[in-house]
């Protein structure tokens, strides 16, 4: 289908106009594209370049009527090519990745008996695993790429791994833009599928993570499932998903702030 349009983690979908498509996508017959998170060659597939945030809106005089937005950049947005996925997400917790689910990405997967979380948030707070503070040594062993415990640490998951699924209602006045899914900050690493397909890989923590999710989405109800490892190469604590969801197409227009 031709959509255009943006998602978030702190999550948002959005819809935009005249950006690339990503390059090709790579996965087995499952969907599961390899253990990324102990190959320190890949830190990212299928994901758009960085660039400053923006919301787009589908005219100038939209934009300056969004007037709270405009002046309070930090409020959520007004416009309606913005779609926030924050919320209530079903939520699967493993505390090493040989547990975790597999193939709960595919249609029709059942994730009824999964529990609840609130998305943003992190899960440490949420009563799942343990945090960690470490000031002088980090609490994983020195044996790259592999991610082992440290001797003297336990009681905490050694690389545990989130897994999170949500439906969401395509607009349908979104349609001819392409569409793109943004997640607003990971700990530390995350796979991402819409409706069974694989989207692109991210690993980054505090940084904007976007993809192009056009060519995986119908009209009507969608679903977006995300495999979270927190990849204890990038030591940063609580782990857990920072996730808002919106859409929005840009303008063609630049209005400079008085």
């Amino acid at each position: 289908m031709k959509l255009k349009q943006l998602c978030a983690l702190g999550l948002t979908l959005v819809a935009f106009a005249g950006l690339s498509v990503p390059q090709s996508v790579r996965a087995d017959e499952s969907g599961w594209p390899g253990d990324f998170w102990e190959n320190e060659t890949i830190f990212k597939q299928n994901k758009e370049d960085a660039h400053a945030t923006y919301i787009p809106y589908p005219s100038v005089d939209a934009m300056l009527a969004d007037e709270e937005f405009y002046e309070t950049p930090w409020v959520t947005p007004g416009s309606s090519y913005y779609m926030s996925l924050n919320g209530t997400w079903k939520f699967y917790f493993v505390d090493e990745p040989s547990k975790r689910p597999t193939g709960f990405w595919q249609d029709g997967y059942d994730v009824s008996g999964w529990d609840d979380i609130e998305v943003p948030s992190n899960w440490e707070m949420k009563g799942y695993d343990k945090p960690i503070y470490c000031n002088v040594e980090y609490p994983h062993a020195n044996t790259p790429p592999y991610i082992q415990r440290r001797s003297g640490y336990s009681g905490y998951g050694v690389n545990p791994v989130g897994s999170y699924v949500r439906t969401f209602e395509l607009p349908a006045e979104w349609d001819n833009n392409r569409v793109f899914v943004m997640f607003g900050g990971i700990y530390s690493a995350a796979y991402v599928w819409v409706n069974g397909q694989y989207i692109g890989y991210t690993q980054g923590a505090n940084t904007d993570h976007e993809f192009d999710i056009t060519d995986a989405l119908r009209q009507g109800t969608n679903t977006l499932a995300v495999s979270q490892p927190t990849s204890m190469r990038a030591v940063a604590t609580p782990r857990g998903l920072s996730m808002s969801i919106s859409r929005s197409t840009t303008a063609r227009e630049r209005v400079p702030r008085s």
